[in-house]
């Protein structure tokens, strides 16, 4: 599959390719108010669950976590990740941390990274 790619892949980086920086720029400020809607909603169901959420049950849900955690240093990430995706939906706050880490991860991969 990639080698019917090679030809393509070095045309490309012989011509070189277009950025259109001002629609990253737009992209970035997006991808900004977007990160600052998630704090505010973040922290507005921190004092929510504070207060109607026993601690009792954030115990339950740490221990949870902490018990998939594997015991090889080298996978140690990678379960981190997944142990994420296993609390996906069990309460509005991990659902909106792991976006928040999608959309950081995405703007400093892809958006910020690009040449100015």
């Amino acid at each position: 599959m990639e080698f019917p790619l090679i030809p393509v892949l070095a045309r490309m980086e012989c011509a070189g390719v277009s950025l259109d920086l001002d629609h990253l720029e737009g992209m970035s400020k997006e991808m900004d108010r977007q990160l600052q809607a998630l704090v505010i909603d973040i922290h507005r169901d921190a004092e929510a669950s504070s207060t109607s959420i026993r601690r009792s049950s954030w115990r339950d849900l740490v221990q949870q976590v902490e018990a998939s955690d594997p015991a090889k240093d080298e996978d140690r990430l990678f379960h981190r990740r997944e142990r994420a995706g296993i609390l996906r939906g069990q309460h509005p706050i991990i659902d909106r941390l792991l976006e928040f880490r999608q959309i950081t991860k995405l703007k400093s991969t892809y958006v910020t990274r690009s040449p100015r």
